[in-house]
């Protein structure tokens, strides 16, 4: 689980996938569950969508990934990356955790650990 809170940048996602990469337990296969209900607001344009899509993001293309955006703005951007990122529907985004989890097929009891935080 990621979790992002405050203004979204393009160097902070940037940084998370840095230390995604060199994180030893980190996998590409792993689901992951994106919680953006804490973000308020981001610039990100659809150039550094489409970078951050296609060479920096560090999950492999097949795994699944449930982004949650309530707000307007994020959701729509969360969108535009799930439109250039996604190639067999492995990305969805949501405006509820539960209908992420429910997706993800993850209980309430199941625990997801958070171990990024931006």
């Amino acid at each position: 689980m990621t979790t992002i809170s405050g203004v979204i940048t393009f160097e902070q996602i940037v940084a998370l996938a840095v230390a995604l990469k060199g994180d030893s337990l980190f996998h590409p296969s792993f689901a992951e569950l994106l919680d953006l209900r804490q973000a308020t607001f981001t610039s990100l344009t659809f150039q550094e969508l489409a970078q951050l899509a296609r060479t920096i993001d560090p999950f492999s293309p097949k795994a699944l990934r449930a982004i949650v955006a309530p707000d307007d703005l994020i959701y729509g951007t969360s969108r535009i990356y799930q439109a250039v990122r996604d190639q067999g529907n492995n990305v969805q985004v949501f405006r509820t955790m539960e209908e992420a989890r429910a997706w993800l097929r993850l209980s309430d009891d199941s625990g997801v650990q958070n171990r990024q935080s931006a």
